[in-house]
């Protein structure tokens, strides 16, 4: 065995010599790097600390106008946080964004080349060169406070490469010029950070297309991948082997040939085995020859076939053939949404569970589908930076007991059965999920399974089955008691939603107030917790009490061994294993009313379970009561006493008028496959008419079923198309509704463009606003949508809606996404029983005494939010948000979730309140009776006046205002 000359060390005779002190050492080096640690434990800690502080409750009490100046001055100068702005495509930077990081890759790529230079001329470094490095450094430091300034000091944003990299680049070159009055230092990794800069300007200038984008970026990241390589090798060749390498060498050739050792020799054995052959070594005896072809040969084999193997398995893998395994337990998501690829289903959903705002909590998710999931699908799905991590694939089903071991289903935390809401047939759509459902609870008789049903009577059939009722929950259920609570009150959807879905901080080109306000209200969600020592023994009107005055923490509902309750009717006391469903207005502060524990599952299971079999007794009972009585089958006799109230309307002028006022609801619908939705509609609508008479009038091409006409008899069916502006003005008169749904037309799962489903809304919204243009009347008007940028084509009355295309369909609560209610169902992970809450708190619960409803002020007007809590909660009230008007001239209001205890409430904000229907009989502005109509129109013209109204018409504006709309949204 031969070793060639080796090349000349630095450390030998040469003229360069004078100049091997100012390298450095591996001495010099190690002290850099431990210098480095001290100073990124403590901007950590400064970090952690700065989070503290700024996210403290002291600045939330401070008053409005100076309540969110910090974030305001984040935003305008610096821009949109990180997650929003780096990973994703950031248009609209500021200008002091975009300098900054401009100066950021300059000044990078100066250190990056003065290290280079420096490895040629090893000259020590003049006092010139440390003033600049100095100078370069400070702006390096500036530059990462204002960066976690931007970040709102989020604790993750120390873990990042880029933050690394600039510590540690920052730390050594500063070691290495001032304190060891040398250049040898790790500087050149300032050229990741230049790199990650000029990313930054590339995204945010968007001036070159996507192709001309993508070389770029490649061609600089392999710039930058060479020269801390080079660097790299440059640093370990120059300082030599460490003491560590040093060793013991073996002469062959009885001590004449060319020393060898074990490290040499493995060396040599990982260059031939590669087929590299350098040539540096090489094997001088013919037994070493002949083991260096056996080696070579085998190499050839072993790579090739293990090359062979592994593409074979990333195939598999890729497929969604292999199998999965995980430790920490995952969630498996299926369906027939996931077997028919239908990413505009599940899409929201995924999106929901795996958000980075959830943090550590985010499981790993299992998407088994039946086929093949396509590029396409896997290519959107898994665009988003945080969606990489967090998503895996798998073809086959959970009714085969192979595919159950290979998705590991025993240790799974929850299984989601979603159904396709585009399938032609609902009914066999879901009798193939509960199928699945059946099987799945049968060989896990444990596991926490969720089934998302399309039908509302398929959720019988589940409890046919042998399926819980917390188990299967209605789709169209669910969107049409949202839409019929909008009708109750305007923007129930998006205080609804608010307090449940995880929205990212959206910051539009409008800066006004309102627009922070509701923004601050998107980060609120709701909490379920056991509740300390000292909360227990309460009721909830008590404990909401206590909550807002010490906390400013609401109470939503309350889980017992008796189900949900969110009524302050309640006399309940709390116990030990009551879980207390709150909205914070600071998350920080559920650490004082919350009991550590790691039984909260258990205590929600077990509240589950009581309250199933406490039910199941209940029913049995009622029916041996009704078999013995003569009572209807809803247990309720034929009699029922008319309800009186009496209500001073507003200064002292007393009205008393007949609560069966008649209201006019107009259903136009566009196809025969939304009939469940329409039967929840008008179910829940007759479930209002104790508060005053309501009329609903259903406009549709197709005939209505036979049984859905007998169950509602007092709705009126009309054959008509909704397009026709005849149809619209004769059969169902618009002009005297008082509201108006227009559903949006369900497509097939085949349709390549999704959003032509919406363009019949969009079309009747523009005969509509004509229609109310000419007979200058207001009518207020809620559309569902399946895709959000269907509302950027509405038309002019919604003109506000195209300045701020992030927020406007939630902020107004005037348009309601269908995709968007699933992403309720992936709260369930995170809060169980929310949903359930959420099905109480509109009405349609097991305990559903109260409902949501918006009313004025009052006496309260001018007052404080706080007072007005406190002063509802003495009447079995809870006030949740407000629905505002802008005052900035804009019409379309806002919905502001749970505002701050000090805000100043208007004589025109609507507040929602949860309440009986009793409380709303004595406090809405006309609901006493024995009086006639023309004297009840004589007084709401009075008060209509008194407020400011032109003409005292409800529809119209106020004076000297420009009108408001179709979207006006006075109280009835």
């Amino acid at each position: 065995m031969s070793v060639l000359p080796k090349h000349r060390r630095m450390d030998s005779v040469d003229i360069l010599a004078p100049d091997r002190e100012a390298m450095g050492s591996w001495r010099d080096l190690g002290s850099q790097f431990v210098f480095f640690l001290i100073v990124y434990a403590s901007f950590s800690t400064f970090v952690v600390l700065s989070h503290r502080f700024f996210s403290n409750q002291v600045l939330k009490a401070t008053k409005k106008d100076k309540q969110y100046w910090l974030q305001r001055l984040a935003v305008k100068l610096l821009g949109s946080p990180g997650e929003v702005a780096d990973k994703h495509v950031a248009r609209n930077q500021p200008i002091l964004y975009l300098l900054l990081n401009l100066v950021q890759f300059c000044a990078s790529v100066t250190v990056a080349a003065m290290w280079i230079s420096k490895s040629y001329t090893l000259a020590p470094p003049s006092g010139v060169e440390k003033l600049t490095a100095f100078c370069l450094c400070s702006y390096f430091a500036l530059h990462g406070l204002l960066e976690q300034f931007r970040n709102e000091w989020r604790i993750s944003e120390c873990y990042k490469v880029n933050t690394i990299m600039d510590v540690l680049s920052c730390t050594s070159l500063l070691v290495a010029l001032i304190h060891q009055d040398g250049w040898l230092s790790l500087g050149y990794l300032r050229a990741y950070n230049a790199y990650i800069s000029l990313v930054r300007l590339v995204r945010a200038t968007q001036k070159l297309s996507d192709f001309q984008t993508a070389c770029l970026l490649t061609f600089f990241k392999f710039v930058t991948l060479m020269t801390i390589s080079a660097a790299t090798m440059f640093l370990v060749e120059a300082l030599g082997d460490m003491d560590l390498f040093d060793e013991s060498t073996l002469r062959t050739h009885n001590g004449k040939g060319k020393p060898i050792s074990f490290f040499i020799m493995l060396y040599y054995s990982f260059v031939s085995i590669s087929t590299v052959g350098y040539g540096d070594i090489y094997p001088e005896s013919g037994l070493g020859r002949i083991v260096a072809i056996i080696m070579i040969f085998g190499g050839i084999i072993f790579f090739s076939k293990e090359t062979s193997r592994m593409l074979e398995l990333s195939s598999l893998l890729t497929n969604g053939q292999g199998t999965y395994r995980s430790s920490k337990g995952h969630v498996i998501v299926t369906g027939g949404a996931v077997d028919n690829q239908n990413l505009h289903v599940f899409g929201p959903f995924v999106e929901e569970l795996c958000h980075p705002s959830r943090g550590r909590e985010r499981p790993q998710i299992l998407l088994v589908s039946s086929q093949l999931v396509s590029t396409e699908v896997r290519r959107k799905l898994l665009k988003q930076w945080w969606a990489t991590d967090f998503i895996r694939f798998l073809q086959g089903s959970l009714v085969r007991l192979e595919d159950m071991k290979r998705t590991s289903l025993a240790t799974a935390k929850r299984v989601y059965i979603i159904g396709d809401m585009d399938a032609e047939d609902h009914r066999s759509e879901d009798e193939k999920n509960l199928a699945t459902a059946v099987v799945v609870r049968n060989v896990f008789p444990h596991i926490d399974l969720k089934v998302l049903l399309l039908r509302r009577n398929s959720k019988k059939l589940g409890a046919a089955l042998g399926l819980p009722p917390f188990v299967c929950y209605s789709n169209q259920n669910l969107e049409g008691l949202l839409l019929i609570n909008h009708c109750r009150a305007p923007g129930i959807p998006t205080i609804l939603s608010n307090m449940i879905k995880q929205d990212p901080i959206l910051y539009s080109k409008d800066k006004s107030d309102h627009n922070y306000d509701y923004v601050e209200g998107l980060k609120l969600e709701i909490h379920g917790v056991l509740l300390k020592p000292s909360l227990l023994g309460l009721t909830f009107t008590q404990l909401a009490f206590e909550l807002y005055s010490r906390w400013e923490i609401v109470l939503i509902g309350l889980m017992t061994r008796s189900g949900f309750h969110c009524s302050c009717d309640s006399r309940e006391q709390t116990n030990k294993s009551t879980i207390a469903y709150l909205l914070p207005r600071d998350k920080s502060n559920l650490d004082f009313v919350s009991r550590r524990t790691s039984d909260w599952d258990g205590e929600y299971c077990e509240n589950l379970e009581s309250f199933l079999e406490k039910r199941r007794k209940m029913k049995a009972a009622a029916n041996q009561l009704i078999a013995k009585s003569k009572m209807d089958f809803h247990g309720i006799p034929s009699f029922r006493s008319e309800p009186i109230a009496r209500k001073k309307l507003s200064q002292g002028l007393e009205v008393s008028v007949d609560h069966r006022v008649q209201t006019n609801i107009i259903i136009l619908c566009h196809s025969n496959r939304q009939w469940e939705v329409v039967h929840v509609i008008a179910r829940n609508i007759r479930q209002m008419q104790t508060t005053f008479q309501i009329n609903v009038l259903l406009l549709c091409p197709y005939e209505a079923p036979e049984d859905l006409r007998n169950k509602h008899k007092w709705v009126k069916f009309e054959v008509g198309e909704p397009t026709s502006i005849g149809d619209l003005t004769t059969k169902a008169k618009v002009g005297e509704a008082s509201r108006i749904i227009i559903l949006s037309e369900p497509q097939s799962a085949s349709s390549n463009n999704r959003m032509m489903q919406d363009q019949k809304v969009i079309f009747v919204t523009s005969i509509l606003e004509q229609e109310f243009k000419r007979i200058g009347r207001s009518v207020p008007v809620v559309v569902t949508f399946n895709e959000g940028p269907s509302h950027k084509l509405l038309p002019g009355q919604f003109e506000e809606a195209r300045l701020d295309t992030n927020c406007y369909h939630l902020r107004s609560g005037q348009i309601v996404l269908v995709r968007d209610l699933l992403r309720v169902l992936a709260a369930t992970y995170y809060t169980p029983g929310v949903l359930d809450v959420l099905m109480t708190v509109l009405g349609s619960g097991e305990n559903s005494s109260q409902a949501l409803w918006s009313l004025h002020p009052y006496k309260y007007a001018g007052k404080t939010f706080a007072e007005m809590y406190m002063g509802c909660l003495k009447s079995g009230t809870v006030c949740f948000a407000i629905y505002r008007r802008p005052e900035n001239g804009k019409r379309i209001p806002f919905v502001w979730t749970l505002p701050p205890g000090d805000t100043i409430l208007k004589s025109d904000d609507l507040v929602y309140v949860m309440a009986s229907k009793d409380y709303i009989l004595e406090h809405r502005m006309v609901d006493v009776r024995q009086i006639s109509t023309r004297k009840i129109q004589r007084a709401v013209r009075k008060w209509l006046k008194r407020k400011g109204y032109a003409g005292g018409k409800g529809g119209g504006a106020r004076q000297g205002e420009a009108p408001l709309g179709y979207k006006g949204y006075l109280s009835r």
